[in-house]
């Protein structure tokens, strides 16, 4: 084969997998997600880039690298490190590889999915994230304005212009 067929089947290969995951994006099944953070290090870094698609609990097993929701609404990439089924409830504990200490016990519900792994190795980009971590801080840094609650009218200045002008007159 030729130097020219390699590109162009190469070419083809990197359209296909980018549409797959677009459509897997768009049907909700599949993410990207921004690493943020050393905890995952060296595996992860901050703004590399990984793959998250969507799992069942019953898919879930050690050693999966997962995503979920912390209570404050914060997302959290971490490790499992022991899966529980406490009287028909299952409990997941997960720990970062940088960590001393696990995190606090999840239930499944707060599981948002599993990053996508072949032959035991995390699918990544690094460093392509780290254009939407400085627009986060960029933003983050910017004061929010707010509009109060309930706007009230000072009937002392809601004047008509017919009586601004009898009034002034």
């Amino acid at each position: 084969m030729n130097y020219k067929k390699i590109t162009i089947y190469g070419n083809i290969l990197v359209l296909l997998i980018i549409l797959m995951l677009l459509v897997l994006t768009l049907t909700n099944q599949v993410f990207l997600a921004v690493v943020e953070g050393r905890s995952m290090e060296p595996l992860l870094q901050t703004g590399d880039i990984v793959i998250v698609h969507r799992v069942g609990v019953r898919d879930l097993d050690l050693n999966d690298i997962i995503v979920y929701e912390k209570y404050d609404g914060s997302l959290v990439i971490h490790r499992i490190v022991s899966i529980y089924n406490k009287s028909k409830h299952i409990i997941i504990v997960t720990k970062g590889d940088n960590n001393v200490f696990p995190d606090p016990p999840i239930s499944p519900d707060q599981v948002i999915g599993r990053v996508l792994e072949v032959d035991g190795l995390v699918i990544k980009v690094p460093v392509a994230g780290y254009l939407s971590l400085i627009i986060k801080y960029v933003f983050s840094r910017v004061p929010h304005i707010t509009a109060p609650q309930h706007a009230s009218v000072n009937p002392q200045i809601s004047y008509s212009r017919d009586a601004y002008e009898a009034r002034n007159n």
